[in-house]
């Protein structure tokens, strides 16, 4: 798949990972047609092993590492990580993979590993998998973009059922999704824009070399700049703007919720794109609260940024 490298990639294990982890997962890559070093597929008996491994990390696109308590004790194993933490210095290439390790575990081996976003083996191969392919897919498809990309269009034409299928994967954070329905329907270079910079920030993220709020902020910018283009974006004129925003503040203190303000404020007509965007946020972390997956501490600040947003595109008319 690579034009650059002759495999796509290279897999640092420990022995005794093979069979349940390394094995199977570089077979299951190998049978998308990734071309990967795994030291069953590329080593033959006359091989320097050294050598051999030298080469595979050189000339390998990604470095997937399973990290383990085996694969720490290994004297090897410290070479090949170093190989690719030089090469990660210049291009983010390491893949980690956390097997029957915690945070503590990675950060006394390499605390630059630690600091990195990785995938628990716990997700299971087809997952894991899916994650690393996804990686290596994307990357290519930017290596392969070199038309000139223009800004969004004001609108695309699409259908209302289209639009509003497109509004609700994006509100339940589904981006992916909905780029691949609006590809479908209206391919267009602008499509396939905004699907390579969402690869960069799924990437970074797998990678570790941007914060989750920087995640969040980025994957936000994409859809909103995909809703602009399918939704009209209306705003209020400055005095309906003012009336609207005398009605937020009475709703606020009649303690009303922040989702059945922006719900209400949805209703008024005003930057429905905006809204909508700051509706999803507040939908998925009211389902983080039932799930017990966030902190009151976390729910409170979430909860306060989403209501500054929402202050923000009412004085932005004001």
């Amino acid at each position: 798949m690579s034009r650059t490298a002759r495999w796509d990639l290279f897999i640092s294990h420990a022995s005794e990972d093979k069979r349940d982890l390394a094995g199977p997962l570089a077979k299951s890559l190998s049978n998308l047609g990734f071309s990967v070093w795994y030291d069953e597929f590329s080593l033959s008996l006359s091989d320097s092993l050294n050598r051999s491994i030298a080469q595979g990390l050189s000339e390998s696109r990604y470095g997937v590492v399973i990290l383990s308590p085996d694969f720490f004790k290994k004297q090897w194993a410290r070479r090949e990580l170093d190989g690719l933490l030089t090469r990660d210095l210049r291009a983010k290439v390491i893949i980690p993979i956390w097997h029957n390790v915690g945070h503590e575990d990675v950060e006394a081996f390499s605390p630059i590993l630690a600091d990195k976003f990785a995938v628990p083996s716990s997700l299971g191969i087809p997952v894991l998998v899916e994650k690393i392919a996804s990686v290596v897919r994307r990357a290519s498809q930017k290596a392969e973009v070199k038309t000139e990309f223009k800004d969004a269009p004001e609108k695309l034409d699409v259908s209302s059922e289209l639009r509003q299928k497109l509004k609700k994967l994006v509100q339940e954070d589904r981006l992916d999704e909905a780029l691949t329905t609006l590809e479908d329907s209206h391919p267009s270079n602008f499509v396939t824009e905004l699907r390579v910079d969402l690869s960069d920030v799924d990437l970074s993220a797998i990678q570790g070399s941007v914060t989750r709020e920087e995640e969040i902020a980025a994957r936000t910018g994409l859809a909103s700049k995909l809703l602009h283009a399918v939704l009209l974006n209306p705003a209020l004129t400055p005095k309906q703007c003012s009336r609207l925003r005398r009605d937020v503040e009475e709703w606020l203190d009649s303690a009303m919720s922040t989702g059945d303000v922006l719900r209400k404020t949805l209703d008024s007509g005003h930057r429905p794109v905006d809204i909508s965007l700051l509706l999803g946020r507040c939908q998925r972390l009211e389902m983080a609260q039932l799930e017990g997956t966030i902190t009151d501490e976390d729910r409170r600040v979430e909860q306060n940024r989403i209501l500054i947003g929402l202050l923000r595109l009412l004085d932005f008319k004001m």
